[in-house]
């Protein structure tokens, strides 16, 4: 904390406005312990890697508050299949829609060599999921 935070908050104080929002990334897997110390920082949204629990984290974090995440880019964009990445979406949406401040999202950044049939997959997957929510 001593070392981050308040470093963290003063460059999201100078970047961030109503017309610029800045997302915190962080995908430590100790993530979740760190949670009431990465708030602090003021980001307007966080964004989550695939090494914690994405629904616990959604509980200690407030409803108000957008949490992003956490598809396995690496297991599931680059090495996964089609099928694997449509279970590990559709089971990651049943887990955390219930809370009005998750966005499906990868858990990092793409990997380049990620393979485009997944790629289709994750988004497919979110499609099935919502039309089959709403009937």
């Amino acid at each position: 904390e001593e070392f981050s935070t308040p470093y963290t908050k003063h460059v999201i104080e100078q970047a961030q406005d109503d017309e610029f929002l800045v997302i915190y990334h962080n995908c430590g897997n100790n993530t979740i312990l760190l949670i009431d110390s990465i708030l602090e920082s003021g980001a307007g949204a966080y964004h989550f890697g695939n090494a914690i629990d994405l629904e616990e984290m959604l509980k200690k974090v407030p409803s108000d508050t957008v949490v992003m995440g956490n598809i396995d880019p690496a297991g599931e964009f680059r090495g996964g299949t089609p099928e694997s990445i449509r279970k590990a979406t559709l089971d990651l949406m049943e887990r955390c829609c219930m809370h009005p401040n998750f966005v499906l999202s990868s858990g990092c950044d793409i990997p380049p060599m990620a393979k485009w049939e997944n790629i289709d997959a994750f988004f497919e997957a979110a499609n099935e999921f919502y039309r089959s929510e709403r009937g």
